[in-house]
């Protein structure tokens, strides 16, 4: 990616950039970089759990699933696919809301997710929460002073109904600068 910028990236505990930031097609790339990430990650995880699972082959079904709770490996394994599964679907909604990959994204993370059980479940749950800036209702307006976790509930995709915006992006901007509304980001060179 030659013309990549790195205000396209998310990170932690700052803003996530915004749809206007860049060609759209960066966040396709990203989304589909960490879809292939979330994939290998989660398949680390149900790899080491039924290690686990193996070498302890004489405690019930409750134990193991505590043994795997309890294990520091198991749950950073499964901590790191939450967060690829997480980016993943930021970066498609950054490139669009309608983004075909979103449903696929869900889908695999249902396949995953369907074979946990209860403890499974709570883990994962708890990490994408933890990994996943929570706003307080004032916030949603403006952008905080301070995020910690990713800023993925900040993310403003574009308007899809906004006809200036699909002017623009069709046409080009025909407008003289004092025409402009406020927000509306004007194209990127």
């Amino acid at each position: 990616m030659a013309d990549y910028k790195p205000v396209c990236r998310i990170k932690r505990d700052a803003l996530p950039p915004q749809p206007a930031d860049t060609e759209p097609y960066i966040f396709l790339l990203l989304g589909k970089a960490h879809t292939v990430e979330a994939r290998l990650r989660m398949d680390r995880f149900i790899n080491y759990r039924d290690e686990l699972h193996r070498e302890n082959p004489g405690i019930g079904r409750t134990e193991r699933a505590k043994l795997v709770h309890n294990a520091p490996k198991a749950q950073s394994l499964m901590k790191e696919a939450a967060e690829s599964f997480l980016l993943a679907l930021a970066y498609n909604k950054l490139y669009s809301p309608r983004s075909p990959y979103i449903p696929v994204l869900f889908d695999r993370l249902y396949d995953y997710l369907k074979e946990f059980n209860v403890i499974e479940l709570t883990d994962f749950y708890t990490h994408q929460f933890d990994l996943t800036y929570q706003p307080a209702k004032a916030e949603t307006v403006s952008p905080p002073k301070r995020i910690t976790g990713y800023g993925i509930k900040l993310i403003r995709p574009d308007d899809l109904a906004d006809m200036d915006i699909f002017l623009r992006e069709s046409f080009g901007d025909f407008l003289p600068a004092e025409k402009h509304r406020p927000g509306v980001q004007e194209a990127k060179a």
